[in-house]
């Protein structure tokens, strides 16, 4: 993958300053895993295109571990956990991958289909594919002739999400829309009761309204 020229490189320290505290970091990451339908998956081998920090990859149980990031602040925390840890998808093992994540990723790329087609080709056969995008609230930007911090190229809907999956090679198994409102507040459930955790996400899923948080959708490759 060759990175936007727009991309803003001080994007992690922006967006993440609050990882830093690592107690905060494990509970999100927890609560991603929770959230997005993978948490406690144990496999062989697991990638994640667009890993960050690592912290969703340390969520899944496997002997291997790949990540793919584009800002080196993402190689020195991934490598100090162990993972491989590429800038592109090239070099990547074909046929190789029991889970990969995509978690907040594909609306950076200038070419999500594409994206989706290479990881198609890193997968096994039954593999799986869990995908997360977040929800825009569509809203005029007031800065209409610069770029936001995010920088986010795309968003979908639930049906146009799944469209896209299904002319990339990918079957989904399921979506849901997750509502953002309130997930800070619950953080240290998702670590302490889990259960209680997605009892109180689904509720804010039916209840709040969701302008804001993301679609989340697991895939097998066809």
């Amino acid at each position: 993958m060759n990175p936007p020229t727009s991309y803003n490189q001080g994007y992690y320290n922006d967006a993440f300053g609050c990882f830093d505290d690592l107690v905060f970091r494990r509970r999100w990451a927890r609560a991603c895993a929770l959230m997005g339908g993978y948490s406690g998956l144990s496999c062989d081998a697991a990638l994640e295109f667009g890993a960050g920090l690592g912290q969703n990859l340390a969520e899944i149980q496997a002997a291997e571990k790949w990540a793919v990031d584009i800002n080196h602040t993402s190689a020195q925390a991934c490598r100090s956990q162990g993972f491989e840890w590429r800038d592109s998808l090239d070099g990547i093992p074909a046929d190789h991958f029991d889970v990969i994540l995509a978690h907040h990723s594909l609306e950076h790329v200038p070419d999500p289909h594409a994206i989706l087609l290479q990881l198609r080709d890193k997968t096994k056969a039954d593999g799986r594919l869990f995908i997360a995008v977040p929800v825009e609230d569509g809203a005029v930007p007031k800065d209409v002739d610069g770029f936001d911090l995010q920088r986010h190229l795309y968003s979908w809907t639930p049906n146009t999400l799944k469209n896209l999956c299904l002319i990339s090679g990918w079957r989904p198994l399921w979506i849901r829309r997750r509502c953002g409102r309130g997930l800070h507040r619950t953080l240290v459930l998702a670590e302490r009761a889990p259960r209680l955790f997605l009892a109180l996400r689904d509720g804010a899923d039916r209840y709040l309204p969701r302008s804001t948080g993301e679609i989340v959708v697991c895939c097998r490759p066809e």
